[in-house]
């Protein structure tokens, strides 16, 4: 009976000692700033997610000092490349570890999917490379380090136009980002006088694309370019099945298309390929980054490693400021700042917010892939 007493008190005492413990563990966290980073490191687009989460890193390692005096932590979620587990991170994020700023560096569509939860839950919403339009009115609290592809679907037209190109077919992936960009390429270049005269769509992870390609290569003779708004793997796979069925009509993509995976998936059959990607900024600010990331990872930055880069280096320079200010780190602190304050000079170059959270001083520029290399278009 004593030992029946003994093993109950013992029960009790360590229940009331687990009590305490996380009583005290919820006000611990309590007092602790979270940065929530939601980015794709496993899936067919964790390429982009990793070396964001890379040079974030370098980041925290230069910043150790501030981080731990103001007691700011900065937790990494996997999103997978699905906008499903993007909403379980960011809803794990904020329930459970009270983030108010989540930087996201995955798609547009996990992006689009994030932003009315944000807004519900007043937290601050940064994209660092998600591109589509629809995110420049995805709510007040919503960010981003790259431009819209409101400007890269205006400026593929003119760059079709100088090869006189007036008839195009297009097979775009079926989400928020394909279907944006597809739209809005549409509008312009209908605009300008060019038609579409084929138009097709395939599935996010699709990797057989015979059927699309058996209908285009019926309409390949009305074709005079053929434009591809799709994800990188995708784009890789569709461009080498397109040349295999015999089809050579120049290709012009997205600026997903702005990694070396393209090529990698693609093989020779993406010697050629032209598209639109976010400018590439060669200041001093680029050039440090590039040295810093060039010297813990042994290979050159690509964008989503500058846009992660600038995202968090953003985010912990507004920190800095406002507890220079002597105000709290709150998300409507934040957005204040973001909105009024933001003047960054980083790896993608000059950050400035305007009212919809969009940067207002960047732009797209013309690249080709030529000898297994992503390069700048010349003439």
């Amino acid at each position: 009976m004593k030992k029946a007493v003994q093993s109950i008190l013992i029960i009790a005492v360590s229940i009331a000692l687990i009590s305490c413990f996380s009583s005290c563990q919820q006000k611990k966290q309590s007092n602790q700033t979270i940065i929530g980073v939601i980015v794709p490191l496993t899936g067919d687009v964790s390429v982009f997610g990793i070396s964001c989460q890379n040079a974030m890193k370098i980041i925290v390692e230069q910043e150790k000092e501030f981080l731990e005096k103001n007691n700011i932590k900065v937790i990494y979620e996997d999103e997978k490349g699905s906008t499903k587990d993007a909403l379980n991170a960011l809803n794990k994020l904020i329930a459970s570890d009270n983030s108010i700023v989540n930087i996201a560096g995955g798609s547009s569509a996990s992006v689009l999917a994030m932003a009315p939860f944000t807004e519900k839950n007043n937290r601050i919403l940064l994209a660092s490379f998600a591109s589509s339009p629809l995110i420049t009115y995805a709510g007040d609290n919503v960010f981003r380090i790259m431009p819209s592809d409101a400007y890269q679907a205006s400026l593929l037209p003119m760059w079709m136009k100088e090869f006189n190109y007036k008839r195009i077919g297009v097979i775009y992936e079926k989400n928020d980002w394909g279907l944006a960009l597809k739209d809005a390429f549409i509008k312009d270049f209908k605009a300008g006088g060019g038609e579409i005269v084929f138009l097709e769509s395939i599935e996010e992870n699709q990797k057989d694309y015979k059927n699309v390609i058996t209908k285009l290569k019926k309409e390949i003779n009305t074709c005079d370019a053929i434009f591809l708004p799709v994800y990188t793997v995708e784009g890789g796979l569709l461009i080498k099945q397109i040349k295999e069925f015999k089809i050579n009509k120049p290709i012009f993509g997205g600026d997903m298309f702005a990694n070396q995976l393209l090529i990698e998936t693609g093989g020779k059959a993406a010697e050629g390929v032209m598209f639109m990607a976010p400018s590439q900024y060669k200041g001093k600010e680029y050039m440090e980054f590039e040295q810093k990331y060039m010297a813990k990872y042994n290979k050159e930055p690509d964008l989503p490693a500058s846009a992660g880069y600038d995202a968090l280096s953003i985010t912990l320079l507004s920190m800095k400021e406002l507890v220079k200010g002597n105000k709290p780190i709150t998300a409507d602190n934040l957005k204040a700042f973001f909105y009024n304050n933001v003047d960054f000079w980083g790896a993608t170059g000059n950050t400035k917010f305007d009212k919809n959270g969009d940067p207002v001083s960047k732009t797209f520029a013309r690249r080709i892939i030529k000898d297994g290399k992503i390069v700048e278009y010349q003439k």
